[in-house]
């Protein structure tokens, strides 16, 4: 007889969603489904609002990734008053956004994938805990790194959570010199960690070539912003790769 197979919720994403896999009769897969339950209706309720609050309501829609919500809509609020930022104020946004992408890549890999490729065969121990558990000094070094992002976001955005002084045209504050000197001797630090999680990286794939070639690949389509051909994360062209 054909069966399911449910797992929800699916942990260790940003988010809450849940997998449906149908077996056939012979009890092999022959269809699965992802499913996003989060409604957020942000597109919704922003109807009717001023178009200068986007900015602000926009990061709300995530607690990780809000830095790009603010700044996407902060650019978009640009090109409706068709107004270009200031120099300062293009490279604070783009600051902004570089802290939040330090700080979501820092949460994905060494909260949500590493665990996986740290611990294979203890599943008791595939999470952050086991991280801690088993290497703390390497957690101490995940939580302060992550925690010197989040302060960069907090001098330029407002807040450490939710930003909001990117607006149309610019940004409504500044950053201190104290702050600027602070944030220089924080990135280099971050720098330091950086280099040392991409050899991490590295040698988890090179021990884990097998555990990588079990799990499931499909060829796809890639797209990116780029820049005279260089990858761009705050302004660009769309460039599209088939696979």
């Amino acid at each position: 007889m054909p069966d399911k197979v449910t797992i929800e919720p699916v942990t260790r994403i940003e988010g809450h969603a849940k997998v449906t896999i149908d077996l056939d009769e012979e009890g092999k897969v022959s269809d699965t489904k992802l499913q996003i339950l989060q409604v957020r209706g942000f597109e919704k309720f922003m109807e009717g609002r001023q178009i200068e609050h986007a900015p602000v309501i926009s990061p709300q829609i995530c607690g990780i990734c809000n830095e790009a919500h603010h700044v996407c809509s902060a650019k978009a609020v640009d090109d409706f008053f068709d107004v270009n930022p200031p120099e300062p104020a293009e490279k604070l946004r783009r600051l902004l956004h570089y802290a939040g992408i330090i700080q979501s890549h820092i949460l994905h890999f060494y909260f949500l994938a590493s665990p996986d490729f740290l611990f294979p065969s203890v599943k008791e121990k595939r999470n952050i805990i086991g991280i801690v558990d088993e290497k703390p000094e390497l957690a101490k070094k995940v939580i302060d790194a992550r925690k010197k992002a989040k302060e960069l976001t907090k001098s330029i955005g407002g807040r450490e959570i939710h930003p909001r002084t990117a607006t149309a045209g610019g940004m409504t504050k500044p950053i201190t010199e104290e702050e600027r000197q602070k944030h220089m001797e924080n990135m280099e630090s971050l720098l330091e960690f950086g280099e040392e999680s991409v050899e991490l990286g590295k040698n988890l794939i090179e021990e884990r070539k097998e555990l990588l070639d079990s799990l499931g690949g499909i060829d796809s389509y890639q797209m990116a912003l780029v820049n005279d051909g260089y990858h761009e994360v705050y302004d660009g062209q769309l460039r599209i790769l088939d696979s």
